[in-house]
């Protein structure tokens, strides 16, 4: 299947282009003190469609996602974190929709106007639909976040989910792995104090 063009990495790309700036001028720290909660996730669509003179492509493939996250600092700069995931995803007459949690922490740095960090989290996924799939693996997260003020920042940065497990199709168990890589990750963080 032919890869198409979306528009929501480059989107994010412009976004944050036009953000840097405010938050160089904002200067402010963000809270990371122990206790404090932080609160982020994004909301993605993703359409591709194939086009061939020489075969038949199939039907157009449309995306949603859903990932809120959630996680507490036990030390500034290192917090527990939780997130899901919900994806619902058309192909034609077909549909398939995934859910996925995840467990583990994030280790966020400081600089004057923005905070990189980097994430490991254990995550299960189960897909059901179209094929039916039950997965276990590793998320590796990284990024920056460009605060706002000192509750809010814009996070954009890169996923990768490395997955092992079983598909059942036609009645039949298969070994199945995956491994994916999210560019152009962006979405929103806040903290808030106990």
């Amino acid at each position: 299947m032919k890869q198409s063009f979306s528009l929501f990495p480059a989107f994010s790309m412009i976004v944050l282009l036009l953000a840097a700036p405010i938050t160089a001028q904002a200067g402010e720290r963000l809270r990371m003190a122990p206790g404090t909660i932080i609160v982020g996730g994004n909301v993605s669509f993703n359409y591709a469609n194939s086009g061939s003179s020489q075969m038949e492509t199939g039907p157009a493939v449309e995306t949603w996602e859903f990932n809120p996250s959630v996680g507490v600092f036990l030390r500034r700069g290192f917090a527990l974190t939780a997130s899901w995931l919900w994806m619902h995803r058309d192909m034609g007459d077909e549909s398939d929709n995934a859910h996925a949690g995840a467990f583990g922490v994030r280790l966020i740095g400081g600089q004057e106007t923005f905070f990189p960090y980097f994430g490991l989290e254990i995550q299960y996924q189960r897909l059901s639909g179209i094929v039916d799939l039950t997965q276990a693996g590793l998320r590796l997260s990284a990024g920056l976040l460009f605060p706002l003020n000192t509750r809010i920042a814009l996070d954009t940065g890169l996923k990768l989910s490395v997955l092992t497990g079983n598909a059942e199709v036609d009645g039949d168990e298969l070994d199945y792995g995956t491994a994916t890589i999210s560019f152009g990750y962006f979405g929103i963080v806040g903290t808030f104090d106990l």
